[in-house]
């Protein structure tokens, strides 16, 4: 359902994250992500990992419909010289609040992607902009980018169903700081949509601004 390529590993190969936003945990359709990494022969199956949320110390609950691995991006957050791994879960709930959504963060080791260290971000995350509401959808689109020329990637996070105001589902979009050796932080969070300052245009209900996009040069 996603895809995303990057070097994982840091072997000088890119490797393949590939999104299942349907598969079966014990029954239930709740999400997963494979990852194939490249060798000289190019992708082979030589130490492939499949994450789940709620498996192997990846955090959050895996529950039915939660979509996880919906939307990937992957991106240098620590700046420690491999890709990590962003994966979206646009229909999770966050307690009471049905399709909240949220994003879990997987960061790069010496033997690529590993549970250690991974960070789960919603609207509910101190620091982060903005309220957790039902149906906000947070993590629908994803994506990372360089956008200070810092070196360090920052994430990009669509939640299209945000209501701004009393435009319902106007949507907005966050951005994520990275930093070195701690990867992404909610200091200096940004939040974007139409009306924001400098930005043209004005929100409507049903806009869906962040629901889809493109951002090159992650």
């Amino acid at each position: 359902f996603a895809l995303v390529a990057a070097d994982f590993d840091d072997d000088g190969r890119d490797d393949v994250a590939v999104g299942v936003p349907g598969d079966l945990d014990g029954g239930v359709a709740a999400g997963a992500v494979n990852v194939i990494y490249g060798s000289g022969n190019g992708l082979a199956t030589a130490d492939n990992k499949l994450f789940r949320q709620d498996a192997g110390g990846i955090q959050g609950d895996s529950l039915a419909g939660d979509r996880w691995g919906i939307a990937l991006a992957a991106g240098d957050f620590d700046a420690n010289g491999s890709s990590d791994l962003a994966v979206g879960s646009s229909l999770e709930d966050l307690g009471s609040l049905q399709d909240a959504g949220a994003v879990i963060v997987i960061y790069s080791g010496a033997n690529g992607l590993a549970a250690a260290g991974n960070q789960l971000w919603s609207q509910e995350t101190d620091g982060i902009n903005g309220t957790a509401e039902e149906g906000d959808r947070f993590g629908r689109w994803l994506a990372s980018g360089d956008f200070a020329g810092t070196g360090i990637s920052s994430l990009v996070v669509g939640v299209p169903a945000e209501d701004v105001g009393t435009k319902v589902d106007a949507g907005t979009l966050h951005v994520i700081k990275g930093s070195g050796g701690t990867g992404l932080t909610s200091t200096g969070d940004q939040q974007w949509g139409q009306g924001a300052t400098g930005v043209p245009n004005t929100n409507e209900a049903g806009d869906g601004f962040g629901r889809v996009g493109s951002i090159a040069g992650a």
